[in-house]
């Protein structure tokens, strides 16, 4: 397996976990009532939103010749950032 054929894996493996955290916010927003319901659906239609670019951004890379993949891993990695970033802090403020 070269390079790109284990990144985008690990890519995979990062929208995998994200994609089952999303149900568990999912499932939680369910039991939320009012304003918590509110923060619950902005924050989940946020990560779909970055999930979605991510998911984008990886059928570029593996669409990608040669060393041109490079340019699209940096944003990638920029990409995962923001979803870590976003599905970690918000959960804590919103239980």
């Amino acid at each position: 397996m070269n390079e790109k054929e284990e990144y985008c894996g690990s890519l995979e493996e990062c929208l995998a976990k994200w994609s089952r955290r999303i149900d568990e916010l999912e499932a939680e927003a369910k039991n939320a009532k009012g304003q918590k319901e509110s923060e619950y659906r902005q924050k989940i239609d946020e990560l779909h939103r970055i999930g979605k670019q991510m998911k984008i951004n990886l059928d570029e890379i593996r669409k990608s010749a040669g060393h041109k993949w490079t340019p699209l891993k940096e944003r990638a990695d920029k990409i995962r950032e923001e979803l870590e970033a976003s599905i970690d802090f918000p959960i804590s403020r919103l239980r």
